[in-house]
């Protein structure tokens, strides 16, 4: 049951499906399953059976799942556009939005959370949700990216269903001061 729970997380919720992820996931299952039949095992064969499965469900949650579904998590996301952006994170602030630790966690920096915009340096940049963006004047920032966030940690069979997940992520932006 357990490895029929793993391929349906690899290959429903995030399509297009990784071919490569899921034939080695089903060669090294079909292998192992071979392995434990082979006697004699140092170990008892359900203490065996136990230890391959987790490891087996552990090795393709990490290659075939999690990336695709942290890729929902604001703080991951930000974080990779800050680097790749080459933008000082002491340059970027949180306006009208739920703090992220995570995304001071995978940026290694704590980012400072804004009342007012008029205070703002022009060249800053904001990380701001959807009533946030709401809010500012368009012709003193310009729009660089909008995502989907998602708590990751608050997984659902909502949000791992392709067809119901835009009702369950919540739109952020990052905006520069003109």
């Amino acid at each position: 049951m357990l490895a029929l729970a793993l391929l349906a997380l690899i290959c429903f919720p995030f399509p297009p499906v990784n071919k490569w992820i899921v034939g080695t996931a089903l060669a090294t299952l079909i292998g192992w399953v071979g392995l434990l039949r082979l006697r004699p095992w140092p170990v008892p064969g359900l203490l065996t059976a136990s230890v391959l499965l987790v490891l087996w469900i552990n090795v393709f949650l990490d290659t075939g799942f999690y990336p695709a579904l942290l890729q929902y998590q604001v703080g991951v996301k930000v974080s990779e556009l800050i680097r790749e952006w080459h933008v000082p994170a002491d340059r970027v602030y949180l306006y009208r939005i739920d703090g992220e630790r995570s995304l001071d966690f995978y940026s290694d920096h704590a980012f400072v959370h804004i009342g007012s915009i008029d205070s703002l340096p022009s060249q800053d940049y904001l990380l701001t949700s959807k009533p946030g963006f709401d809010a500012l004047p368009k012709d003193k920032f310009i729009l660089l990216y909008s995502g989907q966030n998602f708590h990751v940690s608050t997984l659902s069979g909502a949000f791992l269903n392709p067809q119901t997940r835009p009702q369950e992520i919540i739109p952020y932006f990052i905006v520069q001061k003109r």
